[in-house]
């Protein structure tokens, strides 16, 4: 069973990095000095494997959040603007079109 959990373990692990990555997150560093001593990564006994701790996972999972309410937060200060220009476009238009019925 422990097998298996840390293979689990390990692709949730690649899963999440990847993510992190991809958004340009931070990914926590591990020590291969001493892996039972990292509160991010530990090293399964099992696979030999690296996978984030729950700590680790935590921490990622939450930096990611973050960074993606930001983003989100970016878009929608530009997405007020979108309807205020087209209102904008259309009364030029419209003028436009007055104007050139009276001449």
């Amino acid at each position: 069973m422990t097998l298996i959990e840390e293979e689990i373990d390990h692709h949730l692990s690649k899963q999440m990095l990847k993510r992190a990555r991809k958004l340009r997150v931070p990914v926590p560093h591990r020590t291969t000095s001493d892996p039972d001593g990292d509160e991010f990564w530990t090293q399964g006994h099992q696979t030999g494997n690296w996978y984030l701790t729950v700590r680790g996972y935590a921490d990622l999972r939450l930096a990611i959040r973050n960074e993606l309410k930001e983003r989100h937060e970016l878009k929608s200060r530009w997405i007020v603007w979108v309807p205020a220009l087209t209102g904008l476009v259309g009364t030029c238009t419209g003028l436009l079109a007055v104007f050139s019925k009276s001449s």
